[in-house]
């Protein structure tokens, strides 16, 4: 047996190593707290960082909305006539300019009389740079990229056939009384506007200066809580890649041959008299699908005017580009219609182009595969991205505000899904001629029904109404120009025309009669 006095233990020490334990777990978890906490902070801070943001992204863009419904409904109350541009909307009385309204940061957003670049009201100090409390840059290069346009696209050598051999330059495009400063080649200066607490934009006052911006508006109550700068561009003046073609002369021409010497426009009419120029519409007509030679058509707008094509193999490459035309048919007026070489156009099935970036991949037919556009490199897509567009839509309303009237001879069978006599064409331009949907649809076009009956069409109700409609647009003032055109070709003559123009519409195309 073991004598009791070994047995004994000392409870003093067991203690000791209990308490460091629990003092050790404790620190562990007061640790990992304390860690969980800041990363939440974190979270809650960049949350709330990201929103705020998003809030004055979202501020600019509710501006630029207001100020282009603020002139166009100005407009349609005083009966001006409106254009818009990059950065801006003018108003036009019939006595000349009436007004503007920018869709820019500035101290002065609205005007009432021309607007003047050049006006001191309006000029950007040559020192912008150095008060950057009052104007930034807005095409200022993050790792080699323009925001707005890259001085790469600037032309070295306007007025002379070519871009002096740099290869991403936009033939004839230059850029003159361009600000200079803030240590870019080509900047876009813009005014700061400073957001309050209570919602309201100001711009400093006039005694701001360099790092500091004074705004009497501000208040320790009412303090500024951001500011935004900003410039809106006007798509409806880029090339749409999804619907421009290639203005395409011959593609039997000699690789070397300048493109310049090419004949670029292309365009076709109905021949109507004997002379050289009838001569060859009438020899040279344009295939099926050949629409970049339509009149009017959006293929006539060519890629070529963005990404210069020299020869033969680029201008192939630009076909490769556009997403719904291919090349052949009257190779832009250069074949016969009768010669053996000449054949139809294919109008493509590819998707389009969601955004000017993916235009350097090749848009995918039938395959998963992407491979890059030939022809095209990083640096030519970003010098051109200022000139190109994936979407143009822009408004379809007369001078009037009113809708405009399709004069394409729609068969008045178009409603019924099952009728063979409206085609496909028929659908699309009565579709895009429609205001509304379902028993709200108010079509806006001429129906034809039959082809040797002389009145039938007039008696369709929505054609009378819309001859109503066509004549009462005529009596009033056009604005902007002032006059109308009952007074220019008196009553009698006005309504001629309308008729004309009705009787031309339905019943000329309905029998499929093309004067030549």
């Amino acid at each position: 047996m073991i004598p009791s006095r070994f047995c004994k233990t000392n409870p003093r020490g067991s203690a000791l190593v209990t308490v460091l334990a629990c003092l050790i777990f404790v620190s562990v978890l007061l640790v990992a707290f304390l860690a969980s906490m800041r990363s939440q902070v974190q979270i809650s801070q960049s949350g709330s960082d990201s929103s705020e943001a998003r809030t004055l992204a979202d501020t600019a863009v509710n501006i630029v909305v207001s100020q282009i419904r603020e002139a166009t409904s100005l407009a349609g109350q005083q009966g001006l006539a409106w254009a818009s541009q990059p950065g801006m909307i003018r108003l036009y009385s019939d006595s000349g300019a009436a007004g503007f309204f920018k869709l820019y940061s500035s101290d002065r957003m609205t005007g009432s009389t021309a607007f003047n670049p050049f006006a001191p009201t309006e000029s950007i100090p040559a020192d912008w740079a150095n008060s950057p409390a009052l104007f930034t840059d807005l095409n200022s290069p993050v790792n080699g990229v323009y925001p707005i346009l890259n001085p790469a696209a600037i032309d070295p050598n306007p007025g002379i056939a070519g871009t002096g051999g740099s290869s991403v330059a936009i033939d004839e495009f230059t850029v003159t009384s361009a600000p200079t400063g803030g240590g870019n080649s080509l900047p876009m200066p813009v005014r700061w506007l400073y957001l309050l607490a209570d919602g309201t934009l100001h711009a400093p006052a006039a005694t701001s200066s360099g790092e500091r911006a004074v705004l009497s508006a501000a208040t320790e109550s009412n303090p500024i809580i951001g500011r935004v700068a900003f410039w809106a561009d006007d798509e409806t003046c880029k090339v749409n890649i999804n619907t421009a073609s290639v203005s395409l002369a011959s593609t039997n021409i000699a690789s070397t041959q300048p493109y310049e010497t090419l004949d670029y426009n292309t365009f076709w009419n109905s021949p109507h008299f004997s002379t050289r120029e009838d001569y060859n519409f009438a020899n040279e007509q344009p295939a099926q699908g050949e629409y970049q030679r339509y009149p009017g058509h959006p293929a006539t707008v060519g890629l070529n005017a963005v990404f210069p094509a020299a020869t033969t193999a680029q201008i192939n490459e630009l076909f490769a580009i556009a997403p719904r035309y291919a090349s052949g048919g009257s190779q832009g007026g250069s074949v016969k219609y009768h010669v053996a070489s000449w054949i139809d156009r294919t109008t493509l099935a590819d998707r389009l182009y969601s955004t000017v970036d993916e235009i350097i991949l090749q848009v995918p037919s039938g395959t998963a595969s992407r491979t890059v556009n030939p022809g095209l490199t990083k640096e030519k897509v970003q010098a051109a991205s200022f000139f190109l567009t994936a979407s143009s839509r822009a408004p379809e309303l007369n001078l009037f505000g009113q809708p405009r009237v399709s004069i394409w001879p729609t068969d008045s069978s178009v409603a019924n899904p099952a009728s063979p006599s409206a085609t496909a064409i028929d659908r699309l331009f009565a579709f895009c001629a429609t205001l509304g949907n379902g028993s709200a649809a108010r079509p806006f076009y001429f129906t034809r029904s039959s082809a040797v009956n002389a009145l039938a069409d007039i008696g369709i109700p929505r054609n009378e109404r819309l001859l109503d409609y066509l004549d009462i647009l005529t009596g009033k003032t056009v604005p902007g120009f002032g006059g109308d055109f009952k007074t220019k070709y008196t009553t009698p003559e006005s309504r001629q025309i309308l008729t004309e123009i009705f009787d031309y519409t339905p019943r000329h195309h309905k029998v499929g009669i093309l004067n030549v």
